[in-house]
């Protein structure tokens, strides 16, 4: 598939060169640059192959995604649409698998892998896509900040029910954070932000009134975690931070690389997450410098300051650089800019903010006409 991709775009470079991409020379790097990099390094460290390199990085390729979605020009109504079906099918079935078990069929965690499901009172299943719930959830929210329509009200605490249930606190947490500043900061005229206040004030003040009823469990294990000087995600931070580097002042600037798992190298990455449960994914950027190395992170870190440009939004847009937040809140525990399942959601984000954008600049460059046009006195 990859190779049919790369078939169109170019093929119809041409079409999209001189077009406004925002995020054209970070997709370029994960393309280029990245594999480059992490293919010299696990050869330079670990021995491994350039060939075994190639193979575990071909899911940067999904990149391409980005370009195809320049190319045929998809309507921004229709990503919605099919945002929203996929993040409405997350939620359904990330809440309805809660009391259906011990039967589920969908699930990226499960008892016959040895895992713990059942953590605070729920079954934590870690059915992926959240990503399109936390867009759409913001959505919906934004929409009925301006609306006013009751739908979109339902949709989305549907949408905050379902990260309930999916079990994770940090996604969760980051949610409901991203929720209350756009009701505060970007609900649009006085009107919106009103309603915007008001409703998340009922929200919260029913969530703490039932706080134990609801949260109990997550508060206890979350105080637990934090008490607990060996918990395991810092130790992993450490470990990856600060030990696990070859000699020298390179592999701190290149990274370790990306490991295959039939070589030497994925291996001893194997063993290490067996024998001390130090996962390079539990930590984030930490972990994505460790393999990637320095310009992986500022790659992202570029992502995140443009996503988060708020002036260069469209006002009926303002609700996408939350969707950035949300990312860039979590970058320290949970990074996916090199993940084969987020990697097609990224560029549409990254889709979604350059039309934002181009609207915008239309926009502006009207009102800016218009003007010119009044008649001087």
């Amino acid at each position: 598939m990859n190779i049919v991709l790369a078939f169109i775009i170019i093929n119809n470079w041409h079409t999209i060169r001189n077009r406004n991409m925002m995020f054209r020379n970070n997709v370029m790097v994960f393309l280029f640059v990245i594999p480059v990099i992490s293919m010299l390094a696990a050869y330079l460290y670990h021995g491994q192959s350039f060939l075994y390199s190639a193979l575990t990085l071909r899911r940067l390729l999904f990149w391409q995604f980005y370009f195809i979605l320049h190319i045929f020009n998809i309507q921004f109504k229709t990503i919605i649409k099919l945002c929203t079906l996929v993040a409405l099918v997350w939620a359904f079935l990330t809440i309805i698998q809660q009391f259906t078990y011990p039967l589920y069929y969908f699930a990226s965690r499960t008892e016959d892998s040895g895992s713990e499901i059942l953590r605070a009172g729920v079954y934590r299943f870690l059915l992926f896509r959240h990503h399109y719930a936390i867009l759409i959830g913001l959505y919906f929210l934004y929409r009925f900040f301006n609306l006013r329509e009751i739908k979109y009200l339902l949709m989305f605490l549907f949408i905050l029910v379902g990260f309930y249930y999916f079990g994770t606190r940090q996604f969760a947490a980051s949610f409901v954070v991203c929720c209350v500043l756009m009701g505060v900061l970007g609900s649009g005229g006085s009107g919106a932000r009103f309603v915007a206040i008001l409703v998340l004030c009922v929200i919260g003040f029913v969530l703490y009134s039932f706080r134990y009823q609801i949260f109990g469990q997550y508060i206890q294990l979350t105080e637990s975690d934090v008490g607990n000087e060996d918990y395991i995600r810092f130790l992993s931070a450490d470990f990856f931070l600060k030990r696990n580097w070859p000699p020298g002042v390179f592999p701190r600037i290149l990274g370790n690389g990306a490991p295959h798992s039939v070589t030497k190298y994925g291996a001893e990455v194997l063993m290490i997450q067996e024998r001390y449960r130090f996962f390079a994914s539990d930590v984030g950027m930490i972990g994505a410098y460790n393999t990637f190395g320095i310009a992986y992170v500022l790659n992202v870190l570029s992502i995140s300051v443009k996503g988060l440009r708020y002036k260069l939004y469209e006002k009926t847009r303002m609700w996408v650089p939350f969707v950035f937040l949300s990312s860039t809140m979590l970058l320290f525990i949970s990074e996916y800019f090199s993940n084969a399942s987020t990697i097609p959601f990224l560029c549409i984000l990254f889709y979604i903010a350059d039309l934002s954008f181009k609207r915008s600049k239309q926009l502006k460059s009207s009102v800016s006409s218009n003007y010119a046009k009044l008649p001087r006195q």
